[in-house]
């Protein structure tokens, strides 16, 4: 049991301050809106993703003095380009 200021919150694994049947009610009336933006956000994703490699690549490539990769293998493929 969970209590806070003389009031229990929680009592055999079960929170007894919410109603959960609402909540999920609630979630699943809004999954449609955000499975919509989350494929609308992936969508954008894929049309970067050449660009930002592109980048990432040339910058990976450029001598910034010091060695910021990881191990010796994220440095053997950061000068490959494969990193």
């Amino acid at each position: 049991m969970t209590m806070v200021a003389r009031k229990v919150l929680v009592e055999n694994g079960r929170v007894l301050t919410l109603d959960e049947e609402s909540i999920k009610k609630e979630v699943r009336d809004l999954m449609p809106f955000y499975r919509n933006e989350i494929k609308k956000t992936h969508l954008a994703t894929r049309r970067l993703e050449l660009y930002y490699r592109e980048m990432y690549l040339k910058f990976a490539a450029t001598d910034v003095g010091m060695n910021r990769w990881v191990g010796e293998e994220w440095n053997r493929q950061a000068k490959q380009g494969h990193a």
